[in-house]
């Protein structure tokens, strides 16, 4: 069992305030407590109430051994992870938005970019990918057989209603 620390926001109206109904904007005056939680991220997440999230934000363990995790075969790994998007996205408020930050799974000398993997899923839940963010770093590990990795991406997905009116 993967350990994973989860965050879970909800907001409060102020005293006086009609109670905010989920996809309104709130104004800075409301007041926002965080729930923290070391558990199964798929224990934590079942628990959510459906479109909850405006924004998740997660950046998944890549199957590469390290002491927080542990590696299988890229084949149950995507398995794996393909649950924790259904209930990523099972989370994720119609008009929100979801940023997936991944690197690349090395197997056998052979550099698996996880991110083109995922794809295909995000994709089977309706999701559009608005943006993919090459997020460029001077420290890291020190390969020996091949150039050392100094990037990962996030990838931005939006639910089909999502607005981009007023991006910029």
């Amino acid at each position: 069992m993967e350990q994973n620390i989860l965050f879970s926001e909800s907001s409060h109206e102020d005293a006086g305030k009609a109670n905010v109904e989920r996809g309104d904007v709130v104004a800075a005056s409301v007041r926002v407590d965080a729930n923290m939680a070391c558990e199964d991220n798929l224990d934590f997440m079942r628990r959510l109430p459906d479109g909850c999230m405006k924004l998740v934000v997660t950046s998944p363990p890549y199957n590469i051994g390290k002491s927080y995790e542990r590696r299988s075969h890229l084949d149950t790994y995507v398995d794996q992870q393909s649950r924790v998007i259904s209930e990523c996205v099972r989370l994720t408020h119609p008009k929100g938005s979801i940023c997936w930050q991944v690197g690349n799974h090395v197997d056998k000398g052979e550099v698996v970019p996880l991110d083109t993997i995922l794809y295909p899923i995000f994709k089977r839940h309706g999701l559009k990918l608005r943006n993919r963010i090459v997020w460029h770093f001077e420290h890291g590990l020190h390969c020996s057989k091949r150039l050392s990795g100094r990037y990962e991406t996030i990838m931005w997905y939006a639910a089909p209603r999502f607005s981009d009116h007023g991006l910029r």
